[in-house]
């Protein structure tokens, strides 16, 4: 299972969609929805270069994780390891 995810999320790093981390069992992944401000300070939103591939990743997990903890962060659990998921909007 973290072999298959780790796959798809590599290939988001390289257009820049997903930011990840690891610790330990844990996997997090921030998707990158945030392009800055405009001139007004509003938020601009990022468009995933890889869109398909984005819902391709968020389809997996809630498809085959055990559980999950959705609070403000989304907290897939699996057997041998956990994934946090998060955007990067969410640190403005």
């Amino acid at each position: 299972m973290k072999e298959k995810l780790m796959e798809m999320v590599k290939e988001l790093e390289k257009v820049d969609d997903v930011i990840v981390n690891e610790y330990n069992n844990e996997i997090h992944l921030d998707f990158n929805d945030f392009d800055g401000f405009d001139e007004d300070w509003e938020e601009i939103d990022r468009n995933y270069v890889n869109f398909d591939l984005v819902e391709k990743v968020q389809d997996f997990l809630d498809n085959n994780c055990l559980s999950c903890d959705n609070d403000y962060y989304t907290i897939y659990n699996f057997d041998t390891f956990k994934v946090v998921v998060g955007y990067t909007s969410y640190d403005i």
